[in-house]
């Protein structure tokens, strides 16, 4: 990620291969943390929402509505954000949390390491995406349906193998 150090200009700052960068001329150090993410699973009529990707990375394949917090932001506020942002809903959701997850995010040739919020949700009526440049689709599958091998990322997986054990369906 650093060729040079931003404070010296030393030449290629070591890496400890996880999250540390530090110069050996200034001593200066950078902790790359991880970043906070999330999705909501939404529950219609006893089956699951999922979006299908429209970008890179995992376009094509199944994701749960939801983004990046913001800084300043609670899991909570940029679930419903992401969510306004992403469909558009005729009623107010309500989020119970469900647990967290690890996740890998590569883009532009950049390696986030995020840990997803994961969060539960009901609704009555069908949403309508809002943001095609995000989302491709909206597709439905019942609880013991949803195809695995075609969730976009691990931390989809991990969260949808929590829901299945917590929620009784």
């Amino acid at each position: 990620m650093f060729d040079f150090c931003p404070k010296c200009r030393a030449q290629e700052p070591v890496f400890d291969g996880l999250k540390h960068y530090k110069c050996r001329q200034c001593g200066w150090s950078y902790y790359q943390n991880v970043a906070a993410a999330g999705g909501v699973f939404i529950t219609i009529e006893n089956k699951l929402l999922f979006t299908v990707r429209a970008q890179e990375p995992s376009r094509g394949l199944l994701d749960l509505p939801g983004g990046f917090v913001d800084p300043g932001e609670s899991g909570e506020q940029a679930i419903l954000r992401e969510v306004n942002e992403e469909l558009i809903l005729t009623e107010d959701i309500a989020l119970t949390f469900l647990g967290t997850a690890p996740n890998i995010y590569p883009y532009d040739n950049v390696i986030y390491h995020t840990l997803d919020l994961v969060y539960t949700a009901r609704l009555d009526k069908i949403p309508e995406i809002r943001d095609h440049n995000e989302i491709a689709d909206l597709v439905f599958y019942r609880i013991d349906e949803v195809p695995l091998e075609k969730l976009a990322f691990e931390s989809v997986k991990t969260a949808f193998l929590l829901l299945k054990e917590k929620r009784n369906f």
